[in-house]
């Protein structure tokens, strides 16, 4: 489970990663592995919508979707099951360098690896329902 204070380390971390980085203002939210929000931050000065992009890069994260940008990782738990995920917005080229050092910080590990995304989560041709683990 991903809890309200590792959630807060994520956040923390990306927001301290863009600034070391050097990029533009930073939206961060994480999500549940329902989807629901636990955390959102954004920096002094961002565009208006990034709050909601980091958002929607965050649920699309932990359903496995793409959305044809960078910056949204599923979280995985010890067992490789999917916990959450993070999105954030803001400088596109650094907002996944972003998400996965917060990730990190949290002793974490990311479901979307540098070469690309992650396999998404099993989806069952029968009932359509998905399966919370990655293949590995």
């Amino acid at each position: 489970m991903l809890t309200l204070d590792r959630a807060g380390i994520i956040v923390d971390a990306a927001l301290a990663e863009g600034v070391a980085l050097g990029a533009r203002p930073l939206s961060v939210a994480v999500v549940d592995a329902h989807g629901h929000l636990k955390a959102l931050k954004h920096q002094d000065g961002p565009g208006t919508l990034r709050s909601d992009i980091a958002i929607a890069k965050a649920r699309a994260a932990v359903e496995g979707r793409d959305l044809g940008a960078p910056g949204g990782a599923a979280v995985l738990g010890e067992s490789g099951e999917v916990i959450g995920a993070v999105g954030v917005s803001g400088h596109e080229k650094l907002d996944e360098a972003a998400a996965r050092a917060g990730i990190a910080a949290a002793g974490y590990r990311a479901g979307v690896g540098e070469d690309g995304p992650g396999e998404p989560p099993h989806m069952s041709a029968t009932d359509g329902k998905r399966n919370s683990n990655f293949r590995r």
